[in-house]
């Protein structure tokens, strides 16, 4: 008798067991993943921690309380285009702005503007130039990311007036031009500003000239899921409005009020 109720007392704990189990995973969020190609500072920092990306997925997850929670991931160009190209793609590619894609993706949900930014060109403060030189080559040493296009120097680099020299990365880069392996190298406003806080000598020893227009970064979503969409525009417009959050930009952040970029 005893061995029998004790098997039957086993069973009822294993049938509670197993529903508590499976509330537990049902409560859990579903991650998002937050897809992330602008891999240089302050977007990704490369000791992989303190970074915009990094403190974006966390105030997203604390703004969605339990309905979802948010992963970076870091994926190129090339790939995240292979990856909006698919009909049901999932996810958010954050810091990107409509006028870097194609008509198709264009017409995706975008969020409203969550930063500005704007490309500067950078040169040794003891060989300075004017942008006139710069984009017309004048014989200079153009340090570029290795797979990005630089339209306003094209025609100077087909003419052969401008070299360029490719790296994997903004670090090398930066360093290339304080050596005077380079005399030009260009990045965000908001990533000369990180260098400036983080690498002993830059500011002094550089000059910048700006590279087109300032625009707006926002977040990207699939037009197909308009729950997610909905959530992301008030998560924006949330962070717009909280201070702690916006002392974090090292570019400009969007005043509380409005004012977005192009």
């Amino acid at each position: 008798m005893g061995g029998a109720w004790r098997r039957a007392a086993w069973r009822h704990a294993g049938g509670w067991l197993l529903l508590a189990w499976c509330v537990v995973v049902q409560a859990q969020p579903p991650t998002v993943p937050l897809y992330v190609y602008h891999d240089f500072p302050p977007f990704l920092v490369q000791q992989g921690h303190g970074d915009l990306s990094q403190a974006l997925a966390q105030r997203l997850t604390a703004l969605a309380q339990g309905r979802y929670r948010f992963e970076v991931a870091l994926l190129p160009r090339k790939r995240v285009d292979v990856l909006l190209a698919q009909p049901r793609w999932r996810g958010v590619v954050a810091w990107v702005h409509p006028a870097w894609f194609g008509a198709a993706i264009r017409a995706q949900h975008w969020s409203p503007a969550l930063m500005r930014d704007q490309d500067y060109w950078i040169t040794q403060r003891s060989h300075p130039y004017t942008v006139a030189q710069i984009e017309a080559g004048s014989g200079l040493r153009f340090g570029g990311l290795l797979g990005h296009r630089y339209a306003q120097l094209e025609a100077a680099l087909a003419a052969g007036r401008l070299s360029r020299i490719d790296a994997a990365n903004l670090y090398s880069l930066t360093n290339m031009l304080l050596r005077d392996r380079l005399d030009v190298i260009t990045m965000p406003v908001s990533t000369d500003t990180w260098f400036i806080d983080h690498l002993p000598g830059w500011r002094e020893a550089t000059l910048r000239l700006p590279r087109g227009q300032p625009y707006a970064r926002h977040l990207l979503s699939a037009g197909t899921d308009p729950a997610l969409a909905h959530f992301l525009d008030r998560a924006v417009l949330a962070l717009r409005r909280d201070a702690a959050w916006r002392r974090r930009f090292d570019g400009e952040p969007i005043p509380a009020a409005g004012g977005a970029g192009r």
